[in-house]
């Protein structure tokens, strides 16, 4: 009787040990921890710009390029979106002073919802280019509808809505993506380890 029970325990556990390498394969590469990526807004003291609309389920398929800069002493996050509106939110509040942001390979990521697949981030370079010339600069520029990004020095084409994922010139990587969150104050972007 023993020895039934003994093979019924290392059955289990074989099937535990597969279940989760199947579930946690996915997860692992599908983020990008190749640049440091630490940004969060609030969205409750900036009520009114255009990350409150990337962070409304009801709209998707909005995506804005975010970065940082300084004017004075004052650092303040600059937002595109795809259509081209633009502005800039001063970061004034203490909490937001004493926060550390890390912005990707050059200070940009993009960040929206996806049609298919939900709150999504981005890296704003090239990740092909970045990885066949030893790094460099190689921003992406919106494209087409707002919904896509494209490389002015491999000319990939990116498309948001599906993962970043290259739909148009030569085959290569997908945009390195960060994780994003919603907690309904701050928007998260991040790597995750």
């Amino acid at each position: 009787m023993r020895k039934n029970n003994y093979w019924g325990k290392q059955t289990i556990a074989f099937a535990i040990a597969l279940l989760a390498l199947f579930t946690s394969c996915g997860e692992e590469t599908r983020y990008s921890n190749s640049y440091r990526c630490n940004f969060r807004f609030n969205t409750d003291i900036h009520n009114n710009t255009v990350l409150n609309q990337v962070t409304n389920p009801l709209i998707p398929g909005i995506y804005v390029r975010v970065s940082l800069s300084a004017r004075g002493s004052v650092r303040h996050v600059d937002l595109l979106t795809g259509t081209g509106t633009s502005e800039s939110v001063p970061l004034t509040t203490a909490e937001e002073r004493m926060q550390t942001y890390d912005m990707g390979a050059d200070n940009g990521i993009i960040v929206g919802r996806s049609v298919y697949h939900g709150l999504l981030a981005f890296d704003a370079q090239c990740p092909n280019c970045l990885s066949e010339n030893s790094g460099g600069f190689f921003p992406l520029s919106f494209h087409g509808n707002g919904t896509q990004m494209t490389c002015a020095h491999c000319h990939r084409v990116y498309d948001l809505n599906e993962r970043g994922v290259v739909v148009s010139g030569e085959k290569g990587k997908k945009l390195m993506e960060y994780a994003a969150q919603y907690t309904g104050r701050l928007l998260l972007v991040h790597n995750k380890y």
